[in-house]
Parts: C-alpha cells; sequence; structure tokens
C-alpha cells in the first residue's frame, strides 16, 4: 500500500468473481438490488436483507450512515470480530470523532464518501488502521450502497477481513476512481 489507506471503486454491475474473497457477499448485494429494480427502487435496504442470509460475514459486518441533514456520518453497526481488530467497538461514533487526529485521513475518506454517497459505485480497500493507534493490523473490506427510500443512498455496508500486509489482491477489472 502506498498510504496507510488505499481505496478503489468500481461499478456496481462488476462482476461479483472479481471481488475474490467478497465474491458471495457482492452477489447477495446484487441479488436484492435486482429484487429492490424490479420493484422500483435503485438500490436495497437494510431491511431487505435477513440476518441469516449475513451469517458468513457476522463479526465482519459494519454500517455506515449518512444523517442528510448535517452532512455526517455515524457508525450503526460494527461487528465484534471488526472491534477486535481495530481494538475498539465504535458503534454509534460520527466519523468526525473517529478522524480527529488525523485530518489527512479524514479529507481522503470524505472525498471518497462523497463519491460512494452517490449511490455509483461498490468500494474496495485496504488500510492500516492507523487512527485507532494500530499499525499491525492490515484490513481490506468490501462496502455497498443501502437505501432506505430506495432511491438516495443512505448506507454503507461493508464487510471487512484481517489480511496480512503482503496479500496484494485488488479486484482485476478496471476501477472508476481511486483514493
Amino acid at each position: 500500500m502506498s498510504v496507510p489507506w488505499d481505496i478503489r471503486d468500481y461499478p456496481l454491475t462488476s462482476p461479483p468473481e472479481a471481488f475474490g474473497r467478497f465474491e458471495d457477499f457482492v452477489r447477495l448485494w446484487q441479488s436484492k438490488r435486482d429484487v429492490a429494480q424490479k420493484n422500483g427502487r435503485i438500490l436495497p435496504a437494510w431491511k431487505d436483507f435477513d440476518l441469516i442470509e449475513l451469517r458468513p460475514w457476522w463479526g465482519c459486518l459494519a454500517l455506515l450512515k449518512r444523517e442528510y441533514s448535517t452532512g455526517e456520518f455515524y457508525v450503526q453497526l460494527w461487528g465484534t470480530k471488526v472491534s477486535d481488530w481495530f481494538g475498539k467497538d465504535v458503534t454509534n461514533k460520527s466519523l468526525d470523532d473517529l478522524f480527529a487526529s488525523d485530518p489527512e485521513r479524514k479529507k481522503k475518506g470524505m472525498d471518497h464518501l462523497d463519491l460512494f454517497f452517490k449511490g455509483e459505485v461498490i468500494a474496495f480497500w485496504k488500510e492500516v488502521p492507523t487512527h485507532f493507534l494500530i499499525d499491525y493490523a492490515f484490513i481490506e473490506g468490501l462496502s455497498v450502497p443501502l437505501s432506505r427510500d430506495g432511491t438516495t443512498t443512505t448506507h454503507m455496508m461493508s464487510i471487512k477481513n484481517r489480511v496480512t500486509a503482503e496479500d496484494d489482491f485488488w479486484p482485476p477489472i478496471p476501477h472508476v476512481a481511486e483514493f
């Protein structure tokens, strides 16, 4: 990684198999998106997912909510495994709180979220979570957009995976943005 956090955004229609170990998650999300579109919605909602369907990723899930009235982002769900890897639980924390000590990282995150919350990309990223005051964990993740009303992206659902520093997998397809 060139910096402690690299992000690449891919089209929503990207083939699930391109995302390696996240293939099943992308396939599930795309199936929910297909159903949502048949029902006149652009994106699926959190409520479209059954907890049992998400069982393979229990503990590795995170859910970020955007408050459009304030422009702030809040962590609504932070899995137990993720808490262990990052060294803390950040459920109900704002991104302002999380990035308070790292303005450069916050700017990069906000630039990416501005694109992501337009609802047009799947995000794949790798990071060393230095903003949690640890530098030994390497985390990769994949994020997909969700919508409470079916049209506006209101949430980012992510799964995270701990990897080694030598793991250099990136989806072998063209990406639309890089942060």
